[in-house]
């Protein structure tokens, strides 16, 4: 994995802040200074353009969890738990990134194909090649049924925890929510998204309840 310095980490935090709340296009490099306490140089030195900083949030956001899913792969857990392990770590990874999960959700509902969406659409083949082969082990172990859309899993999993990110406001006012604190709701969420998830993927791998 890159190793970034404390300044371009700074930058980077920043950058997809501005971007979640401004979207790519209606946030400038100066706006990104700005906020950063930095000057407009210093953004284009450690990054060159707008592009290139967005890249590099994708990547710093991403090369964690496609190193997790590599070695996942390799391991010698049961075909079941790596999926729960797979579950557990999209759940931690986009409730604890709002941000970045912000930027995902607006551009891929985009009309018009953009620099995030080909970003997005990178990520999904790597993480569907990796899932791939979890699941085609189980079935080749005898472990998972024959009829699974790999595809449609990977959806899910992100679908449902977009959902349940985009109705979380909702669900804060509604008790026990109401009297949490804010790191206890979102470990709520992830626990709550993240058992529903088991017991539906179960049911599909497995057919059991």
């Amino acid at each position: 994995m890159e190793e970034y310095s404390e300044k371009q980490l700074a930058i980077l935090k920043v950058a997809e802040r501005l971007f979640a709340t401004q979207c790519f296009h209606g946030t400038s490099v100066r706006d990104i200074a700005h906020a950063a306490d930095m000057n407009i140089a210093m953004v284009s030195y450690y990054f060159g353009s707008k592009k290139k900083l967005l890249e590099a949030i994708f990547k710093y956001r991403t090369e964690a969890s496609r190193k997790f899913l590599s070695e996942l792969l390799e391991s010698n857990q049961e075909p079941l738990e790596k999926i729960y392990a797979l579950i557990d770590r999209f759940a931690n990874k986009l409730i604890g990134e709002q941000y970045f999960h912000c930027i995902m959700s607006r551009e891929q509902m985009n009309c018009q194909q953009t620099i995030v969406q080909e970003l997005i659409w990178k990520m999904r083949e790597e993480m569907l090649g990796l899932m791939r082969p979890i699941v085609t082990r189980g079935q080749e172990a005898g472990t998972f049924y024959g009829d699974v859309d790999v595809e449609m899993m990977l959806i899910t999993i992100f679908g449902t925890i977009q959902q349940t990110i985009a109705t979380q406001f909702l669900l804060r006012k509604s008790p026990p929510c109401d009297a949490m604190s804010e790191d206890e709701f979102k470990e709520y969420l992830r626990d709550r998204v993240s058992r529903h998830l088991k017991k539906l993927f179960k049911a599909i791998l497995i057919h059991e309840f």
